[in-house]
């Protein structure tokens, strides 16, 4: 069987990039939680020579990405062999094959400084090594396959494109989750996807996801919207990203990617004006930040790719 997650970070902030992430694993042998199949090196929470694999408000704490790139990074090299040396490595990687995606270098100034960051930014490399070694035996042991991890990175020109284009912000972020929902579906699969606000219909739109395919809607209640998608299942639930090990790691990706991207944000403008104050890119402190950019007289007059509409 295959499980599969879906999340999303940065719906909210006026300044840098939202993101969402697939992530699909086969269960080749025991259909468990791995975290319970490989509790030598899975956690549910931070826990000394262990990976931790859940809620990212519980992992990744402001300011301190060390866990959460600990965990990302891993299982980076469990995917593709080996660390990505910079960001530019790790975006091109998990972006690869994706349309309108990254950017890059020859757009906008702080591209460039994002891609030339160092990877890790705060984690210890050889630990993640050992780490990751650890986590491909218990893999390999426990008969699990990372089958699909996708990442979506829309910059804020993209996301104001698509607001422009879209009847509401849900239908937005609707047309960017669309290709992960049909990459995350498998027959006689389950897909797990973090729910937001109070919306409980998803049918029409898996219709138009899945054409040909018999959808039944089985619940849509306040916690639970849950559809059969022939011998698939499709569910959106609330609180997934601290329910479902894949749902979680997905939400991790994206939180992480988005994290790189601001780090070196960051660090293009304090190059600029070496006495700002970095920004999470959150409204209020976004505003302060865009109000610190016009005192010092560096606010591009083209702000479409700096600020995202609401």
């Amino acid at each position: 069987m295959i499980i599969s997650g879906v999340d999303e970070a940065g719906l909210g902030p006026l300044l840098g990039p939202y993101c969402a992430s697939l992530i699909s694993i086969e269960y080749k042998g025991q259909i468990k939680d791995p975290r319970k199949l490989c509790y030598a090196i899975l956690r549910e929470k931070p826990q000394d020579e262990r990976l931790a694999v859940g809620d990212s408000k519980q992992i990744y704490s402001s300011g301190n990405i060390r866990q959460l790139e600990q965990t990302i990074l891993s299982f980076f090299k469990l995917r593709f062999g080996e660390q990505p040396l910079s960001a530019d490595d790790f975006f091109k990687s998990l972006l690869e094959g994706n349309t309108g995606d990254f950017l890059l270098k020859d757009s906008e100034p702080w591209h460039k400084t994002i891609l030339e960051q160092k990877l890790p930014l705060t984690a210890d490399k050889d630990e993640i090594t050992g780490l990751s070694k650890k986590l491909r035996m218990q893999f390999e042991k426990k008969e699990l396959f990372l089958k699909e991890w996708d990442l979506r990175l829309i910059r804020p020109e993209q996301f104001n494109e698509l607001l422009k284009s879209s009847t509401n912000k849900a239908t937005a972020c609707q047309k960017i989750l669309s290709p992960l929902l049909i990459n995350g579906l498998f027959p006689k699969g389950k897909m797990v996807v973090d729910r937001q606000g109070g919306r409980r219909y998803y049918g029409e739109w898996l219709i138009d996801l899945y054409p040909g395919k018999l959808l039944t809607a089985r619940q849509e209640s306040s916690q639970l919207s849950l559809y059969q998608v022939e011998e698939a299942e499709v569910s959106f639930q609330v609180g997934a990203d601290a329910l479902c090990f894949e749902t979680s790691l997905a939400s991790m990706t994206a939180k992480y990617a988005r994290e790189v991207y601001m780090s070196g944000f960051n660090l293009y403008w304090k190059s600029r004006i070496p006495k700002i104050k970095a920004t999470a890119g959150y409204y209020t402190d976004g505003k302060r930040f865009i109000a610190d950019l016009k005192t010092a007289r560096e606010l591009p007059g083209e702000t479409s790719s700096l600020i995202r509409l609401k």
